[in-house]
């Protein structure tokens, strides 16, 4: 008699402690969503990572952490290679990598679908002595768009998920038109 007299009452207990359990984990786990909107893309990220540095076309983010980087450049191609496919590119652009970073090691380069506009591109993995480098290039029309993840050993993978977050929140602010004020002086007229 005293288990069905209190068995709904101790079910109603347990259930509103999971809720109260699972309510304070989600709370405490949560990250805050911080935005960048730079003249030519826009970016969200969490609030394990800090702006280093900030420049027309050039963001780089640290994560606060393990301060690994993520560096997201949009530049204007030249002219002879505004016209070519991004498959087109790819081996000169590794190599040119592989030139200017002797210690690299390529490990895997595999195609991508990048950023809100889904543009296509290619995932390059790389390895030095101390660090897994992934860089992450896509083109758009005559725009370059590089992404380029460093981190030590022991963060890579810890990391890659919030970095990769961050990538596929990429938005290019080509074609968007923003609202500005005019001010009309009408002492002259």
């Amino acid at each position: 008699k005293l288990l069905k007299k209190y068995g709904l009452l101790f079910l109603l207990g347990i259930l509103t402690l999971v809720v109260l359990i699972t309510t304070i984990v989600t709370l405490v786990n949560s990250e805050d969503m911080k935005s960048y909107q730079g003249e030519l893309f826009s970016v969200n990220y969490d609030s394990t990572w800090k702006i280093k540095s900030k420049k027309d076309g050039l963001l780089e983010l640290v994560h606060r952490k393990s301060k690994s980087t993520l560096v997201i450049e949009e530049t204007t191609l030249q002219d002879e290679y505004q016209y070519s496919v991004i498959d087109d590119l790819i081996d000169e652009l590794s190599y040119s990598i592989s030139s200017q970073n002797k210690d690299y090691k390529l490990l895997s380069k595999d195609k991508a679908t990048v950023g809100k506009d889904n543009s296509d591109g290619y995932k390059l993995l790389y390895e030095d002595d101390k660090s897994q480098i992934l860089v992450v290039i896509t083109k758009k029309g005559e725009k370059l768009r590089l992404f380029t993840y460093s981190a030590k050993y022991e963060y890579f993978d810890m990391v890659l998920d919030s970095a990769y977050n961050i990538i596929d929140s990429y938005e290019s602010s080509e074609g968007k038109t923003g609202t500005e004020a005019v001010k009309v002086s009408t002492s002259e007229l």
